[in-house]
């Protein structure tokens, strides 16, 4: 059994994809979750076999090493399901759980592989082992885009925070900072609200001897800034179109090549629309670029 545990372990350094050839096929609903969320897992198989297997399904949970085999929880390594000739199944669900809120915050993974049927040797594990993974935030934030290394086709793109309820917009437009630096050239754009209007104020480096700048200016009404913060249908999703800023004849965009560090600061009074505050939440720096 010890040998079957340290072939597991060996696998989940190597990052072993969902899918693999003479593997199980695994899926979970959704990769983030957060208290009250339930998580569906399911799985499935496509290839058919000429003998019989047992099959194995492993958890591993943040800050813990052990794999905690399913469905007894215990980490000696047990099958769950003995002698089976494997052929072409669909994605089928086989467990189901609503997080609490008392669980361990962080990355999860599931795991699972067929062994020759009656064996415990590595040398009989079938194919590769399959691998997922989700998260379980207890914070209001659920995922940000970009993450970080990321890459965009678009010179444009387009940002997103998901929470874990709507937004009150009006209260993060007021009450957030947002950077974005070029790693580049050096050059910084910030956005932030100061005496009841939206200001942006640009970084230019010294590259010619003349000297750094920095340039603010307000923005009107009407007026596209760096970042236009919107939701989506659901309201629990921030959008934050990027849009190229000219300042003074000073310019700040993003480029085919680009290298660059997002930030966003949620400040006091930012909130979501339960009265969940994000204050004091900073997100990055995220670093993506532009191909």
């Amino acid at each position: 059994m010890k040998n079957i545990i340290n072939l597991f372990v060996i696998m989940i350094c190597c990052f072993i994809p969902s899918i693999s050839e003479g593997a199980p096929i695994l899926d979970v609903n959704q990769h983030t979750f957060s208290k009250g969320k339930e998580a569906i897992f399911s799985i499935g198989n496509k290839d058919s076999f000429s003998e019989p297997v047992d099959i194995y399904i492993a958890f591993k949970v943040p800050g813990d090493d052990a794999l905690y085999f399913w469905p007894s929880g215990s980490t000696n390594p047990e099958p769950c399901l003995t002698d089976w000739l494997p052929q072409s199944v669909p994605l089928t669900p086989f467990l189901s759980y609503t997080f609490t809120g008392n669980e361990p915050e962080g990355e999860y993974r599931l795991y699972s592989a067929f062994l020759r049927a009656g064996s415990i040797s590595p040398d009989d594990i079938i194919g590769n082992v399959a691998e997922i993974s989700f998260d379980y935030k207890k914070g209001p934030v659920l995922n940000v885009i970009p993450y970080n290394g990321q890459s965009f086709s678009n010179i444009s793109p387009v940002f997103s925070i998901s929470f874990i309820s709507p937004v009150d917009l009006e209260s993060i437009k007021w009450n957030s900072s947002i950077v974005i630096e070029s790693l580049v050239s050096g050059k910084q754009a910030t956005t932030y609200s100061e005496n009841g209007a939206l200001w942006v104020r640009l970084y230019i480096p010294d590259t010619d001897g003349s000297g750094e700048m920095w340039i603010m200016h307000k923005v009107s009404k009407n007026e596209e800034a760096l970042v236009t913060l919107e939701t989506d249908g659901g309201g629990s999703t921030l959008t934050l179109p990027i849009h190229p800023v000219q300042i003074e004849g000073q310019t700040f965009t993003l480029h085919h090549g680009g290298h660059y560090r997002f930030t966003i600061n949620f400040l006091d009074g930012a909130r979501l629309l339960d009265g969940t505050s994000l204050a004091g939440i900073t997100l990055g720096p995220i670093e993506f670029r532009i191909e």
